[in-house]
């Protein structure tokens, strides 16, 4: 098990050149000292948007995108959740819209879709493969 702190946000910059520095070894395996951390929101844009509905809150909306960082390696780990179906052309022209300012390139498997639960805590699901391509062509499974 690793050790994990709760750092605060002014800490933030101190604990990247931590990571990056691994205590000045001239020679190490990668990943002796790791900083990892996640922002977690949601697309407060869809709010205004006419499928936009505040029961659609129980479920698990929330989007993630988790950065871990050592001496070698940079890795971003996104998970997108949107509040609508993923074949609606508002959807395509949000995601178009948000690629081109990202600077990571998007994967199918950053996101999920949420569907309700018995809890009402709400799944997260994988999207069908290739559901951006489908997307993109107006096609619908």
């Amino acid at each position: 098990m690793h050790p994990r702190w709760m750092i605060s946000e002014s800490q933030v910059k101190s604990a990247a050149a931590f990571a990056l520095d691994d205590g000045g070894f001239a020679v190490r395996p990668p990943g002796l000292s790791r900083l990892h951390f996640y922002y977690r929101f949601r697309w407060a844009e869809f709010e205004r948007l006419p499928f936009w509905s505040p029961a659609g809150e129980a479920r698990r909306l929330d989007s993630h995108l988790g950065v871990t960082l050592d001496s070698v390696t940079l890795f971003l780990q996104p998970t997108f959740v949107f509040p609508a179906p993923w074949y609606a052309e508002t959807l395509r022209d949000f995601i178009a819209g948000i690629e081109k300012t990202v600077p990571f390139r998007f994967r199918d498997q950053y996101f999920k879709r949420s569907i309700p639960s018995k809890s009402g805590n709400g799944r997260l699901l994988n999207l069908p493969k290739d559901w951006r391509k489908a997307m993109l062509e107006g096609k619908a499974w």
